[in-house]
């Protein structure tokens, strides 16, 4: 995770003051554990590459000292604290929090529970960091990684329910993840319902200590049917709001 990722907060924050709709939350693929890549010529076209992994606590050191910079400046570009009206109030919206996404797959540090565990609590042992940066709760990336909402309920893990900022719907929630799909896109609207009362059930307004309740977004990326886009939103407003 680059310092330079600063640019993206920087520019969300410009948006909002010229958009009635603001942008409040912008999640982040973050916490690879590559600690080199070394390329090797060989009689194949293209060669091979040689990764050199760094540990879980070299990792987190790392992660955890980019978001630093990140949120508090590095001396040349200013940090997201810097965007903070001196007047304004804790739920200003021109102010995006970042939401750190949990992957699958030996690459990431955020690929189980106690990585997550441990980042939750750095988070919320800095100052800096508390109210700036959350977790995003992607329903079919915590499934695959075995990370069930009733795991998270357990009291040794509130710290991370009290983190999460943003949840993401996306895929298929109760069969595992078949990419950045919309909901509705293979699952029937009763899936779809049974990942909305999870939400309803696991992740109640006044979590995270910046927002009423974590925001909640709809994957788009791979839209095929805007019908089908906007049917999966109707359903989610009318069993959220």
């Amino acid at each position: 995770m680059s310092p330079r990722n600063g640019k993206l907060i920087q520019i969300a924050s410009g948006l909002n003051t010229l958009r009635s709709q603001k942008i409040e939350v912008i999640e982040i693929v973050t916490g690879t554990r590559f600690h080199s890549v070394t390329h090797r010529p060989t009689p194949q076209p293209h060669g091979v590459f040689i990764v050199d992994f760094a540990d879980r606590a070299q990792s987190q050191n790392q992660l955890v000292q980019s978001l630093e910079t990140i949120v508090t400046g590095n001396g040349i570009n200013d940090g997201l604290l810097s965007l903070y009206k001196p007047n304004s109030t804790e739920t200003d919206p021109v102010r995006p929090v970042l939401a750190l996404e949990v992957e699958p797959g030996p690459f990431f540090l955020l690929n189980r529970i106690e990585p997550l565990s441990q980042i939750a609590k750095e988070l919320q042992s800095r100052d800096a960091l508390r109210k700036t940066v959350g977790i995003n709760a992607d329903l079919s990336h915590l499934r695959l990684v075995g990370i069930f909402p009733e795991v998270l309920s357990q009291p040794k893990y509130q710290h991370i329910l009290h983190q999460i900022t943003h949840i993401h719907l996306s895929g298929i929630f109760p069969r595992g993840h078949v990419g950045d799909v919309p909901p509705l896109e293979f699952q029937t609207p009763d899936e779809h319902l049974e990942m909305l009362e999870v939400i309803d059930e696991y992740f109640p307004k006044g979590n995270f200590s910046r927002l009423d309740r974590p925001l909640i977004s709809l994957e788009y990326e791979a839209v095929r049917d805007t019908a089908i886009w906007k049917e999966a939103i109707d359903q989610t407003l009318d069993q959220i709001l």
